[in-house]
């Protein structure tokens, strides 16, 4: 819920919500070369013998 909200915000549309953000999908992390703006979502999935992820 709080990624959805915080793409909503910045107005991201090629987020996909039906796979784990931490798994490096496509759409998860981009840059626009144009505009020069990175989207980056990063996972630090060390915590609890990789049961959960900081995002």
């Amino acid at each position: 819920a709080a990624l959805k909200s915080i793409g909503s915000k910045l107005r991201k549309q090629n987020w996909n919500f039906s796979v784990d953000p931490c798994s490096e999908s496509s759409g998860w992390n981009t840059t626009d070369v144009d505009y020069g703006h990175l989207n980056s979502v990063i996972c630090n999935c060390s915590f609890m013998n990789g049961s959960v992820c900081h995002v």
